[in-house]
Order: C-alpha cells, then sequence, then structure tokens
C-alpha cells in the first residue's frame, strides 16, 4: 500500500513538474566566471571548470558550500547553448540574480536550500558568462552578443539531510 501511494505521488510530482516547465520563468546567472582546471576546490568566488565550460561553481568557503551547475551533456540532458543580445538581459531583468549574490549565503544550508528549490520547481537555469560576450561583427567597438549556456543541478550535491522522503526518489 505504501508503494502504491510512493508511485502515485511520484507520478503527480513529475506531472506537476512537466505542467510548472512550461509556466515558470527561466533563471538566468549572470557573472565572471574564471577558467581553472582544478573544479575550483577551495578558491573563493565563481569558476567554471576547464575551457570545455561543462562545470560551473560558485564557492564560499567560509561558510563552506559550493553550487555546481553541470553543462556537460549525459543523463539525458540537452548540451543548449542560446545565443542572445546583450540588451536581452534589459527583458530578462526580473529573472536575472547576480552570481556574486549567490555567495552570499549565511549558511550551507541556505545555500542548498535555495538550489534544492530550483531543483523541485524544475525551473530552467542558465549561465551568462560576461568573459563570453563577444561581438556579432568586427565594425563593432564593444560586445553586442552573448551565450546563455542551459545547466542542471545533480541531486546529489545537495546534503542528505535537507531531502525529505519523497525527494530520494527523485
Amino acid at each position: 500500500m505504501k508503494r502504491f501511494f510512493l508511485v502515485v505521488a511520484l507520478a503527480l510530482l513529475s506531472l506537476f513538474c512537466r505542467a510548472e516547465d512550461v509556466t515558470t520563468k527561466s533563471l538566468y546567472i549572470l557573472g565572471d566566471f574564471s577558467v581553472t582546471s582544478d573544479k575550483g576546490v577551495g578558491r573563493d568566488g565563481l569558476w567554471r571548470y576547464d575551457l570545455l565550460e561543462d562545470t560551473f561553481f560558485i564557492t564560499n568557503t567560509a561558510v563552506d558550500y559550493t553550487l555546481k551547475f553541470y553543462h556537460e551533456p549525459g543523463r539525458g540532458f540537452n548540451h543548449v547553448v542560446v545565443d542572445l543580445p546583450i540588451s536581452a538581459l534589459e527583458i530578462l531583468s526580473s529573472s536575472v540574480v547576480e552570481a556574486a549574490e549567490l555567495l552570499k549565503f549565511t549558511t550551507s544550508d541556505d545555500a542548498y536550500n535555495w538550489m534544492l528549490d530550483k531543483k523541485r520547481t524544475c525551473s530552467k537555469i542558465y549561465i551568462i558568462d560576461r568573459c563570453d560576450y563577444y561581438k556579432s561583427s568586427e565594425s563593432l567597438s564593444a560586445p553586442d552578443r552573448m551565450k546563455a549556456v542551459e545547466v542542471w543541478i545533480w541531486y546529489n550535491d545537495i546534503p542528505s539531510h535537507l531531502h525529505n522522503v519523497l525527494d530520494e526518489f527523485y
């Protein structure tokens, strides 16, 4: 009987996430990510692991948390990069979060709960790296285009004490 309720609950959660995905606004994390080859371990700040840009890290060693956003293909995830004009940031402003703000959580639980909330609501998350702004034409004096890299959160990066029973099957 418990398994039946669990299956029904997971099915409803799945339907809710799909319906929510159509109506939920995407989240854009905007920042200046530095390229590193050591996964940003033990470093404060914003890091992008190696030149393939497959993982983005936001690390606060004083509070002891690292938010990881994966971009590598696999696990059924599409390798999506959206090309946009920089002027689109004005239109998206209500959905844009400065990556530096994600370094300001007062506890690691607050940081991971933020990640868990994004995971649970099935929101699409994009990283926009200011270091990747570029010119669409050589004749321009300043960059006018940006890349929005779709990323995903791996559930196992969130400490297990923050999960509830249903989350373990998510």
